[in-house]
């Protein structure tokens, strides 16, 4: 059995962002949810991609070690939906009392027979099992690596489908902090990089365009 801890907001947080990026199409059953693996560092990444569009963020682990599996679409809306802060009736000095978050931390479990276990710890304890899909997720992070390596030729001109640049906008514009979104890499042919802080980054599959 192999378990790891992260903050619960931070994990409500990155699942809401990956979830802009997962897949609609059940063809590609891996691409319809979102992949955690290990990071350097003692960190965990989310990723997430409809084959155009990838997001992925890192977060520290806060205890244990970090291990591969798929969360399944339903599952991501599940633990969503139990993540959401909860609203507060009354007042303070600063105005209204924001939003409290139901959940402090979020450990993963990964059972011997390949089962995972998400348990959220707060006021309560919830716990929600599921089973990872079978197919292997991509290798999305060594696609992020070369991109932010800069291989290529450098960027003369690039076009970009206007629906998934405004999908990473909207995403990013929805997460907390306020950092502005920042291309760090773009080469001829390759995906367009963009970052937010430390944590996130996207990115964008440029689109071929006929001369004629």
């Amino acid at each position: 059995m192999t378990t790891f801890t992260v903050p619960a907001p931070q994990l409500r947080l990155a699942l809401q962002t990956a979830s802009e990026f997962m897949f609609d199409d059940y063809t590609y059953p891996a691409l319809t949810g979102v992949y955690l693996a290990p990071a350097d560092g003692g960190q965990v990444v989310f990723v997430a991609t409809d084959r155009f569009i990838a997001s992925h963020e890192t977060l520290k682990i806060e205890e244990g070690e970090a291990f591969e599996a798929t969360i399944p679409e339903c599952v991501v809306a599940s633990l969503l939906a139990v993540l959401t802060p909860i609203d507060v009736e009354g007042y303070d000095e600063d105005g209204p009392v924001p939003p409290v978050e139901p959940f402090n931390l979020a450990t993963f479990v990964l059972a011997d027979d390949g089962k995972v276990t998400a348990r959220l710890v707060g006021v309560e304890t919830i716990e929600i099992a599921f089973e990872p899909p079978s197919m292997k997720f991509p290798n999305i992070s060594k696609i992020f690596a070369e991109a932010e390596a800069g291989t290529g030729e450098p960027l003369a001109r690039a076009h970009f489908d206007p629906g998934r640049l405004a999908a990473v906008v909207a995403a990013v514009k929805a997460r907390e902090g306020g950092y502005p979104l920042e291309v760090v890499a773009a080469a001829a042919g390759q995906p367009m990089l963009v970052r937010q802080g430390d944590s996130f980054k996207a990115l964008i599959m440029p689109v071929k365009v006929s001369d004629g």
